[in-house]
């Protein structure tokens, strides 16, 4: 039996992030008082990926991990 490597907290966070994203639509989809607030999904959950970007690069102590992944507006 080989040994398992362990993978860092933002490398499993980099590497789920569309899952994350997707079930923060279904979880916010099950609350009653979010979803009386008319927004689409890209207004719902457009904010993510720079918050992720921010906690990725906090975890990694790189901030040029921003630069490359926030979406240019």
């Amino acid at each position: 039996m080989s040994p398992k490597t362990a993978k860092s907290v933002a490398a499993i966070l980099d590497q789920e992030l569309d899952s994350m994203i997707s079930e923060w639509k279904s979880q916010i989809s099950l609350v009653p008082s979010l979803t009386n607030i008319l927004l689409n999904d890209a207004d719902r959950t457009g904010h993510l990926p720079a918050l992720f970007a921010e906690v990725l690069s906090r975890l990694q102590g790189n901030r040029n991990y921003l630069l490359a992944h926030i979406p240019k507006v």
